[in-house]
C-alpha cells in the first residue's frame, strides 16, 4: 500500500462520502459482499455456539459473550482493513495511470517494476501471486467450514468431523482443478 502511494485525501474523502460511477453498480456490488463475508459471519457463529462453556450462569455466559463479541469485531474488521487496503492499492496502481485491468495477467504486468527489486527480483508480481493463493485458500477454508456447519444444522448430518471436512474440501478443490486443467496455461 505504501508503495502505491494512493491519494490518501481521496480516501478519506472516499470513506466519509462514498460515490458510484454510472455504470459500476453491479461491481459496486460485488465489492460490498467480498468485503462483508456472510460466510464468515456463519463460520464465527457456529464455532462459538461448539465452544459454549459447561457452567452456563449468567455471570459465565455473559463474560464469555463479550469476549466472542470482541473476537467476531477484531476478525472481521481486520478482514475489512485487508479488503479496503487492496482496494485502495489496486486503485493507486492501475486506476490512476488509466489502466483497465481485466485479467490476472494484465495486473501482474502492470506490477511489474513497481516496487524496487531485492536480489534482481521483481517482488510486486510474485507478491501479489502469494497474497491471491492466501487468499483464495482463506475463503476456502472459510466457506467449506461454514457449509459443514450449515448443512449439520439443515440436514442434520452427524458425519465423523475428518470425514465431513475431507470430503467438503475435496468438493471444494474438484471444480477448482478441472478447470485449472481443462483452461489453465
Amino acid at each position: 500500500l505504501v508503495l502505491a502511494r494512493p491519494d490518501m485525501k481521496a480516501v478519506l474523502v472516499g470513506s466519509v462520502v462514498p460515490r458510484i460511477p454510472r455504470g459500476a453498480l453491479m461491481a459496486a456490488t460485488g465489492l460490498v459482499g467480498a468485503t462483508i463475508m456472510p460466510h464468515n459471519l456463519y463460520l464465527h457463529s457456529a464455532l462459538v455456539l461448539e465452544k459454549l462453556p459447561q457452567q452456563r450462569d449468567a455471570r459465565t455466559l455473559q463474560l464469555y459473550s463479550r469476549y466472542h463479541l470482541i473476537d467476531a469485531l477484531v476478525a472481521l474488521n481486520a478482514a475489512v482493513l485487508v479488503n479496503t487496503g487492496i482496494l485502495i492499492m489496486a486503485a493507486a496502481a492501475f486506476w490512476s495511470s488509466n489502466q483497465v485491468v481485466l485479467t490476472l495477467e494484465k495486473a501482474h504486468e502492470l506490477l511489474r517494476n513497481t516496487a524496487p527489486k531485492v536480489a534482481g527480483i521483481d517482488l510486486a508480481p510474485i507478491l501479489f501471486g502469494v497474497a491471491l493463493v492466501a487468499a483464495g485458500q482463506g475463503s476456502t477454508l472459510a466457506c467449506t467450514m461454514a457449509g459443514q456447519f450449515v448443512m449439520e444444522g439443515f440436514a442434520g448430518w452427524t458425519i465423523p468431523a475428518l470425514a465431513r471436512r475431507l470430503a467438503t474440501r475435496l468438493l471444494a478443490l474438484i471444480p477448482a482443478l478441472a478447470v485449472v486443467l481443462l483452461m489453465g496455461n
